[in-house]
């Protein structure tokens, strides 16, 4: 274990520069913030390099939590003074902890076939680190498969998405790919699409997901707030569908949209195809 004083040390400045995007692109990692987030993530198997910890703020039985953790993943540890490790912390949330992880950038090509009953989710142009993490959370909840960007402005690796997600980016399977990928991997493995377009003619309630005698892999498509979804999308083999509303706006939060629909598809495959249950949903 390495006790770091100084806010200028040299390790201590490389890691504040993973706050910024550029920095994460540069370096090939990212900061996970908090010691509920950090320990999902050492339990997943994320790239956790180096646990960055303050005993001033650390509770103990949660520091012998982290080192424990971190000493069966042999990863690095820094002990810092309260001034070196306010250079890493997020904003006002001080747990004590940062880590260090380096990404691990997976391919469509690299997930095996879906199942009978799976759910994917496709997230085009998504803008806003709280929506994306948001998404995570509702979609470690129902048991989705996986998650798919492209277009993507934010990545799962933001600190504010892995903050909102609660650490469910590190539970839930997810890639970053071209619409040209995107396309084929879906009807290579028959996997039916629908995606939430506020003009679309079907209400999200109306639609079969899944049935007795339809049981194919489903993903649901959705754009971000700002766009929404580019025409591509608009393509016969993918049926539009949208959620009813009765006030002035003429849509919701995206992370509020796609926990609705999320919900509809696992209560139908819970109706239906009760061997694909996943926890309680």
């Amino acid at each position: 274990m390495e006790r770091i004083e100084s806010p200028q040390n040299a390790r201590i400045k490389a890691a504040a520069k993973l706050r910024l995007a550029r920095g994460r692109h540069q370096s090939d990692q990212f900061l996970i913030d908090g010691a509920r987030e950090t320990l999902r993530a050492l339990a997943s198997g994320a790239g956790v390099e180096t646990l960055i910890l303050c005993r001033d703020f650390l509770n103990e039985h949660v520091a012998k939590q982290l080192l424990a953790a971190g000493k069966s993943r042999s990863v690095e540890v820094w002990e810092t003074s309260p001034a070196a490790f306010a250079k890493v912390a997020y904003g006002d949330r001080v747990e004590g902890v940062v880590a260090i992880a380096r990404s691990q950038p997976g391919q469509l090509s690299d997930w095996s076939p879906p199942s009978a009953g799976s759910i994917y989710v496709v997230l085009e142009g998504i803008e806003k680190p709280g929506n994306l993490g948001a998404i995570f959370r509702t979609a470690d909840a129902v048991g989705v498969a996986g998650i798919i960007l492209t277009q993507t402005r934010v990545t799962p690796e933001n600190s504010n998405a892995i903050r909102a997600s609660l650490g469910t980016v590190f539970s839930v399977p997810y890639v970053m790919a071209g619409l040209d990928d995107v396309f084929p991997w879906l009807e290579k493995h028959g996997v039916r699409r629908f995606a939430a377009r506020v003009q679309a003619s079907h209400e999200h309630w109306d639609i079969t997901y899944f049935s007795a005698i339809e049981s194919n892999p489903v993903a649901l498509v959705l754009g971000s707030e700002a766009e929404g979804l580019t025409p591509a999308w608009q393509d016969p083999a993918v049926t539009g569908v949208r959620i009813p509303q009765a006030g002035i706006a003429d849509s919701l939060n995206l992370s509020v949209a796609a926990g609705i629909l999320l919900y509809e598809v696992a209560r139908q495959r819970r109706l239906h195809l009760p061997q694909r249950i996943v926890g309680n949903c």
